[in-house]
């Protein structure tokens, strides 16, 4: 396609010379077609090219698009071989590989992002640590019943929330993944400077300006501000705190997966249902850390389920996501076998729940331990479904908690 490109504009060129040496047909010519054109008016002042200069000119844009068509020509010899060489068949390699190296290494990789099951919890740990509320213990941290009840009070109001066993494991995924974050980040300074935040709201700054030099929540404006749904990606937790709030109050500080969180409810719109109303919040985010990039590989390790969970029961177990439960694989434990080291651990336990000396507290506290590795055992082989959480035991939270919050205003 180029050469022909040349090849023409050098007949355009050759065609224009003769027409200037007089050897072309004159424009208008009636046996050519051609409409007669308007001479072209010539400067007397501009000095006219001789012939010579004429010819010599033609000759050097002849050189000229000579070279351009060897260029085009060599062009076209590369591209084909180019191409040639890109579909010619190509001959199968094969390399020798250690199969047994690889199928070790592939079973570590698969070891090391196993989800790890949520256990039962010894008995010091449900009578020092999970106390009278506690559910799970996330780490170090606790989520307490009175909490999760408020939240599926909050969620139950929703039709298309799902059922019970659901909701629960939604709300506790939130809660798990907050927990896990304050977890990894102790000694964060977002708890004293959201105290600062609140003083100075209430004494009159803009929670625009507090959004700008803290941070916002993602999704926001830069000046914080955030629309809120039912069942949005922000969580049932900071859904439950934002519509229990009236227009132009504010939220107490609510700690989340990346931070501690205080929202000032601008506006309220009433959907057709309940599910369809929205909220104009100002949020003001104080972070756990600045590197948010840490924050995610922690939230990653959570959604992965490599979180330590403790349970109160089995009932607690079956609300837990079922990421956590443990799985039942291969060929079912006996469970009497199991209920029969249960007791026997037990009774040891109690032989040596009085004991002082050294040797003794390590045998009792390895027993522990073993005796929760059994029960968990034991949970696994008892447990397919999980426990509905409708069956499970309910526990009676505070009045406070039991108030239902008043729909903003």
């Amino acid at each position: 396609m180029e050469v022909r490109l040349v090849v023409g504009s050098l007949l355009f060129l050759a065609a224009t010379a003769a027409a200037q040496q007089g050897g072309a047909p004159a424009a208008g010519d009636p046996a050519l077609g051609t409409p007669a054109a308007t001479p072209a008016k010539q400067d007397p002042d501009k000095p006219q090219p001789t012939p010579a200069e004429e010819a010599a000119s033609l000759q050097k844009e002849k050189d000229r698009l000579l070279k351009e068509i060897q260029y085009a020509q060599e062009r076209a010899t590369r591209a084909k071989a180019l191409l040639t060489e890109k579909f010619a068949p190509s001959k199968p390699t094969w390399r020798a590989i250690d199969a047994g190296t690889m199928a070790q290494q592939m079973a570590a990789a698969v070891e090391q992002v196993r989800p790890i099951a949520a256990r039962g919890g010894t008995e010091s740990e449900l009578k020092e640590a999970l106390g009278s509320d506690g559910m799970p213990m996330v780490t170090a941290n606790m989520i307490r019943r009175p909490q999760f009840d408020s939240v599926m009070d909050y969620v139950r109001t929703l039709p298309n929330s799902g059922d019970d066993n659901q909701r629960a494991q939604r709300i506790l995924m939130d809660m798990i993944r907050t927990e896990v974050a304050c977890s990894a980040f102790p000694d964060s300074e977002a708890m004293a400077l959201v105290g600062e935040v609140v003083q100075h709201l209430a004494n009159g700054m803009a929670p625009a300006e507090l959004a700008r030099k803290h941070g916002v929540v993602p999704g926001a404006s830069p000046e914080g501000r955030l629309t809120i749904t039912r069942n949005s990606e922000f969580g049932p937790v900071i859904e439950q705190a934002a519509f229990a709030t009236k227009v132009g109050e504010r939220t107490l500080p609510i700690r989340t997966s990346l931070g501690v969180l205080v929202m000032q409810v601008a506006s309220f719109e009433k959907g057709a249902s309940n599910e369809l109303d929205k909220l104009q919040v100002d949020a003001i985010l104080v972070p756990l850390t600045e590197d948010r990039s840490k924050v995610q590989q922690v939230l990653d390790t959570a959604m992965a389920g490599q979180v330590q969970l403790v349970t109160r029961d089995e009932a607690t177990l079956g609300l837990l996501p079922k990421i956590f439960r443990p799985q039942q694989t291969g060929k079912p434990v006996e469970t009497t076998t199991l209920q029969a080291t249960i007791d026997q651990l037990t009774a040891e336990i109690e032989k040596l729940r009085s004991a002082t000396d050294e040797a003794s507290k390590k045998r009792f506290a390895d027993l522990e331990q073993q005796l929760a590795r059994t029960k968990a055992a034991l949970m696994q082989a008892e447990t397919v479904k999980g426990v509905d959480v409708k069956k499970a035991e309910v526990v009676t939270p505070p009045k406070d908690v039991q108030k239902k919050p008043d729909a903003p205003k």
